[in-house]
This record gives C-alpha cells, sequence and structure tokens, in this order.
C-alpha cells in the first residue's frame, strides 16, 4: 500500500480473481489498463479510473467485469461515462480506497499469506495420461498445473517439473506428496531430485524437502485418482502431520467417515447449513468452492 491508498494487483492463479471480487465495493476506484473501438482506428489501449458501481463474477472464465463512471479524461474517453474493464489472469491493476477499514485490510493480509503460505505440494500422475500440481495450505487448495502427457517420458517429467518449480515456493513447502499408480511415482522422485541437483533448484536439491511416494488405489469414474485419496493415506497422513494443511484434511476425513458412519450428525447445502447455524448447532464448517458442509 503507498501513500496514496492504492493497492498494486496481479492475479495469477482463479482463487486470486475471487479475492478480489471480495475485496473491492461500490465506491472504490479501480485504475487499469483496457481498450476501446474507436473512429477511424481499430482499437486502443487505455488506462482508465473508474468509481465502481457493480461488479460481476465470472466464474467459468476466472473473470470480473467491474462497471462504473470514469474519473480522468483522455482524447477517447471524457470523464462521467460509464464504462466497464474486465480483471482477468495476468492483467496488472490498482484499487483504490478512501479508508482501507480493518476488514479489508485483514482480507489483503490473508490474501498474502494464503498465497505464500502453501507448505504442502502433491503431484498425481494420473492413468489416463495427464499430471496434475495441487498446492495444499490451511484454507485452501489451488489446482496450479494440469501438465498432458508426452510420448517421451523424460519429457513429460520434465514438463512436470517445470511446472513444480514455476508454483511451488520451495523455501515454504516442507512435503511433497507424489501419487501414481505402478513405477511412475518413483521414477519422477527420481527425476526431479536429479534434475533439482543438475539445475541447483534451492531446496528441492539434495532432496531438502520431504519427497512421499505413494500407489494410488481407487479410481473415479473418469478412470483418475483423487486429490482426497493422496491426503487420507495413512502413510501419507503421517508423514504431512507437521504441515498447515493437516487440520483440514482431518476435518474433512471426520466428515468422509461420519457420512459412514452417523449420517444424522452431517449436514451440508446451504439451506440445511443455515438452519443448523439457527440452532447453533456446528461443530464445524468447511466451505468449498460450491457448498457448505457441517
Amino acid at each position: 500500500m503507498n501513500q496514496r491508498d492504492t493497492v498494486k494487483i496481479l492475479p495469477e492463479e482463479p482463487d486470486d480473481v475471487w479475492f478480489v471480487y471480495n475485496l473491492i465495493s461500490p465506491g472504490d476506484v479501480i485504475i487499469a489498463t483496457t481498450t476501446r473501438n474507436v473512429k477511424y482506428s481499430s482499437r486502443v489501449r487505455l488506462s482508465l479510473e473508474i468509481s465502481i458501481t457493480g461488479v460481476n463474477y465470472h466464474r467459468d472464465s476466472s473473470t470480473l467485469r467491474v462497471h462504473g463512471t470514469t474519473l480522468n479524461t483522455n482524447q477517447h474517453v471524457k470523464k462521467g461515462l460509464f464504462h466497464t474493464v474486465e480483471i482477468e489472469l495476468n492483467k496488472e491493476f490498482e484499487i483504490y480506497k478512501e479508508v482501507w477499514d480493518k476488514l479489508s485490510i485483514e482480507k489483503l493480509r490473508l490474501g498474502f499469506k494464503n498465497a505464500a503460505g502453501a507448505d504442502l505440494a502433491v503431484v498425481l500422475l494420473q492413468p489416463t495420461g495427464f499430471a496434475q500440481v495441487y498446492l495444499v495450505v490451511a484454507r485452501q487448495t489451488k489446482l496450479c498445473a494440469r501438465v498432458e502427457t508426452h510420448s517421451n517420458p523424460n519429457k513429460y517429467f520434465e514438463n512436470i517439473f517445470r511446472a513444480f518449480v514455476k508454483h511451488v515456493d520451495r523455501s515454504v513447502v516442507r512435503c511433497v506428496v507424489i501419487g501414481s499408480e505402478g513405477n511412475a511415482k518413483d521414477e519422477f522422485r527420481r527425476f526431479m531430485i536429479a534434475e533439482a541437483n543438475r539445475l541447483k533448484v534451492k531446496s528441492v536439491e539434495n532432496n531438502k524437502q520431504l519427497i512421499v511416494v505413494f500407489n494410488t488405489r481407487n479410481k473415479g469414474r473418469d478412470g483418475n485418482f483423487s486429490l482426497h485419496e493422496a491426503l487420507h493415506d495413512g502413510t501419507v497422513m503421517n508423514l504431512i502431520k507437521d504441515t498447515k494443511a493437516v487440520m483440514e484434511i482431518k476435518a474433512f476425513k471426520e466428515f468422509s467417515d461420519l457420512l459412514t458412519t452417523d449420517l444424522d450428525r452431517v449436514c451440508y447445502g446451504a439451506k440445511n447449513v443455515e438452519m443448523a447455524h439457527e440452532l447453533k448447532a456446528i461443530e464445524t464448517l468447511l466451505i468449498t468452492d460450491d457448498c457448505m458442509i457441517v
């Protein structure tokens, strides 16, 4: 935050866009670059300051459409005109608030903490021909990359390793879990350590991080393995017990167990959760992208 009370933000993940949606409010000012059709030209790039009147979140495309009136004037846009700016991944912009209250500042701190605080990474090599790289933190799980298979196994491993290095903060992550059926997990573990040593990648070098490999067993309807299985494997749970994500994992495991052993103690969906809240009957509340679980 600078002297003008503005914050510069660059969304890099879909969750970052959702974070911005919860941060901005009507009356705030957004400063962003956009394009506009003009006479005698195709499109020109403009820097606009817009006083926000409304925001629409589009989950499928991970974008925000911010509506409002322009505060600055240039040769193509006059002050006071209604305009819409689209906030999307890898597009930098600024937010200005007259007053940054305690709640907004706490949202900022939490957003930055979650972005940098994931200390558990998971790599799943799926049997249907792709790999997934996840980051797990106490309050959220992010799918950072999906890597398609390659006819050359070394090229496939190289692409996964590049995605891992790009998205995983090796100075923070304490444990890496690699799962697959067969020997792919062991082969990728050896490749990752050898490649890290060759490139002198910090923290992965000389296996300074705990790297856990496990055999995936239970396939879903799509023929692939779930992150849920990786995080609830008994051996994995024991080895990742010191990471921040464990509390969330244990809470979800308890929910899964209750579904089969004591269904009357579990409810999900907004309506049922609201009723449980009114009755002050909530012991643990889990929130996902699609629903609430108690």
